[in-house]
């Protein structure tokens, strides 16, 4: 994992570098000067994309196909965030590790941060505080499109109607994605309606669209922490004696655990794109994408 002290000369250089020169003027932006924002994943920077127009660069520091749990930022992400007019992330303990430390290191740029978990608050009942994974559950997706929108506007009002505009029209993309999993997900009989994860990552998708989660492998919002012996024995106990369709399990994760309980309950492993978007030949690059995929994949392994 990445430390921030083995770099703090690099840091300092250029949090001082941008801090001199300070925010960019909303005047000074006219029509050619590009406006800089910086996404923790591919996600956010879709979602962002959704809503801007050419005039604004998108970055994302947790790259396509990467485990967004084990993520380690480099020099040259330190700069993009040092540089950036604006900074989204998912909060809710995702990026908590480095994120935060990068940001209060200045307090010129605490302001240039905006946390979209925040919008959700407080947690449902039914929602696992160690589950950052709310852009399962589309509703609440709609509510984050406006906010970005609303945070865009606020900081260059210039452009608000377009960023506005932009986020309607992906806002009806995104109520259309959620009728479709509702009517997928309503041919699944009651009793099989039940989930079993590597990690609480489902428990969105669960409260939204009517499934109970039976367990996880891990209960953490990393794919990497381990069960004891003891918390394995018992999932694997409740998974002989329920009548469990398939273990769900992340494509960016390299963890064999789930393979080995696999084989020795017999459940199938199904493979899933929860905190980052396939590689280049998945065809799963952007958000939509991603939960169309997901759907299809949660109701086929459960009828």
């Amino acid at each position: 994992m990445y430390h921030l002290s083995i770099f703090p000369m690099i840091l300092f250089s250029l949090l001082v570098g941008t801090s001199c020169t300070g925010n960019k003027s909303i005047d000074a932006y006219g029509d050619t000067q590009p406006i800089t924002v910086v996404a923790t994943n591919g996600i956010i920077a879709d979602w962002a994309s959704q809503i801007a127009d050419d005039s604004v660069q998108i970055f994302s520091l947790v790259q396509s196909g990467s485990d967004p749990h084990s993520f380690s930022p480099s020099a040259r992400d330190i700069a993009r965030i040092a540089d950036a007019d604006i900074v989204f992330s998912i909060g809710r303990g995702l990026e908590d590790e480095w994120l935060d430390t990068l940001i209060v290191n200045s307090a010129s740029k605490t302001s240039r941060l905006s946390i979209l978990g925040n919008v959700i608050e407080p947690y449902p009942e039914q929602i696992s505080e160690r589950d950052p994974h709310f852009w399962l559950d589309p509703t609440l997706v709609d509510l984050v499109i406006n906010e970005m929108a609303t945070v865009l506007s606020e900081r260059f009002p210039s452009k608000a109607s377009i960023f506005m505009s932009n986020a309607q029209n992906y806002s009806n993309e995104i109520q259309d994605l959620h009728q479709s999993a509702k009517s997928q997900f309503s041919t699944i009989p009651p009793d099989r309606r039940l989930i079993v994860a590597t990690h609480d990552s489902l428990s969105y998708l669960a409260n939204r669209y009517g499934f109970q989660i039976i367990g996880s492998i891990s209960h953490s919002t990393s794919t990497h922490d381990r069960p004891s012996p003891q918390e394995l024995s018992d999932l694997v106990q409740i998974l002989e004696k329920r009548d469990i369709s398939a273990i769900f399990s992340e494509f960016s994760t390299t963890d064999r655990l789930p393979l080995r309980i696999s084989e020795e309950t017999g459940i199938p492993i199904v493979q899933l794109y929860l905190g980052s978007f396939g590689s280049s030949s998945s065809n799963i690059t952007t958000y939509i994408d991603l939960m169309n995929f997901n759907i299809k994949a949660i109701a086929g392994a459960l009828k």
